[in-house]
């Protein structure tokens, strides 16, 4: 129904700028709905109609950037949030795309880069907020990725610090102790991963494995076996077929 009424407007051509807005909402519906094709398309639209105000501009460059991210065109998404970086907008938007470019370039397997991105992304966020917290955990997943399990803890922590409900800030700590041989501390982060989220396989699969390294094998299997239900009803075969593996060893 909102398209609809976009729909409308726009054909009433009011002067440019309302008519950027109303390509804009309906972009951004179209985006919502998963139409991320003709959402891009609505987007280009409103770009073309340049839009003196630069934070208006930059966010449609954004959500452009986050519609072909969607889509799988990740260098293209990193162009759109190249160009709303060059704009200039407020600390607020600034953190924003530089986690998205971040985000983009980490898919790329570009973690140097990706942690700049991150950097940049917490120097312009306030400081003490959930967003913050979460880009502290992202930016340890892509420490994590390139190997970096003392910087992994580091940022980890920090997340943790903030908020200490992140899920996955548990989780991506627990696996760079598990990378250092700390067996029982990982297994204490991905406990608490698992009581946050029951139902977080990834993690009692990985506890699972820590505890195997510490003969407390009968646990192991507990773990593996609740891990197994998880990944049977989420439909992950590669997942499930590992765990099966694993058990059929231990018997």
């Amino acid at each position: 129904m909102a398209i609809e009424d976009y729909d409308a407007a726009i054909r009433l051509k009011p002067k440019s700028t309302i008519l950027a807005v109303a390509y804009v909402k309906r972009a951004n519906s179209k985006s919502k709905l998963g139409d991320n094709i003709d959402a891009i398309k609505d987007y280009t639209e409103a770009i073309r109609l340049k839009s003196s105000n630069t934070a208006i501009l930059a966010v449609v460059y954004i959500n452009r950037g986050l519609a072909k991210f969607n889509l799988s065109d990740t260098e293209g998404a990193i162009e759109d949030y190249d160009e709303a970086i060059r704009l200039k907008p407020r600390n607020a938007i600034l953190a924003e795309v530089y986690l998205h470019r971040a985000t983009a370039k980490a898919k790329l397997s570009n973690g140097i880069d990706a942690i700049k991105d991150y950097d940049a992304a917490i120097h312009f966020s306030e400081k003490d907020t959930n967003f913050a917290a979460y880009v502290y955990s992202r930016r340890a997943s892509t420490k994590l990725d390139i190997g970096d399990n003392k910087g992994t803890i580091e940022d980890s922590d920090a997340a943790i610090q903030i908020n200490p409900e992140l899920v996955d800030a548990y989780a991506i700590r627990g696996d760079a102790k598990l990378n250092l041989g700390n067996h029982i501390g990982a297994i204490k982060d991905y406990d608490t991963a698992t009581y946050l989220k029951p139902d977080y396989t990834e993690a009692y699969h990985k506890r699972g494995n820590a505890k195997i390294e510490i003969g407390r094998i009968s646990e192991a299997k507990i773990d593996f076996r609740t891990a197994l239900k998880l990944a049977e009803s989420e439909g992950t075969q590669s997942l499930k077929d590992k765990i099966e593996k694993t058990l059929r060893l231990l018997e």
